[in-house]
């Protein structure tokens, strides 16, 4: 099946439709508008080409670093941050730049929200009679209307499922 878009290329460098559809998820788009993913995505993945391609040219070689306890950079990783380590100065800044930026841009400091789906499985088990469990559906939903604060203790007690 043809991919519904091309793939990239950088510098003669392919990046394959799928590799961008993988890195598309990484950029939020307005609903209806997976489009601005992609070319988030595609332009992402051209500038990371581009900067691996100039690491390679000036002759770098991967020295990985350990960015948390255990864990290291990917080789491409150390890579990119060589490059701009050599290549970009930044501006020394002082305690109260960085403190009037994050109070400007406190949506950058966060990850968003994450939500677990709180449910209830009531299946029919084999030879059960479907009203029954219907019955007692009914029952725990109009429970956990009336006390919305007893959903996790019906959840407990009703449920087959284990999350």
């Amino acid at each position: 099946m043809k991919p519904l878009l091309p793939p990239i290329v950088v510098n003669g460098e392919v990046i394959s439709a799928e590799v961008i559809a993988a890195e598309a998820q990484n950029h939020p788009a307005p609903k209806g508008k997976p489009g601005l993913a992609w070319q988030a995505a595609a332009r992402a993945l051209a500038i990371r080409a581009l900067m691996l391609q100039e690491a390679r040219s000036r002759g770098l070689t991967p020295a990985p670093i350990e960015v948390g306890a255990g864990r290291w950079e990917t080789d491409d990783e150390a890579l990119i941050r060589q490059l701009l380590e050599g290549a970009v100065q930044p501006e020394p800044i002082d305690e109260a730049q960085m403190l009037a930026f994050w109070q400007a841009n406190p949506e950058r400091f966060r990850a968003p929200a994450l939500y677990e789906a709180a449910h209830i499985l009531m299946p029919v088990a084999e030879g059960s009679d479907p009203h029954e469990v219907h019955v007692l559906a009914e029952q725990v939903l109009e429970k956990a209307r009336a006390n919305p604060a007893s959903f996790a203790d019906l959840a407990r007690s009703h449920s087959a499922c284990s999350s």
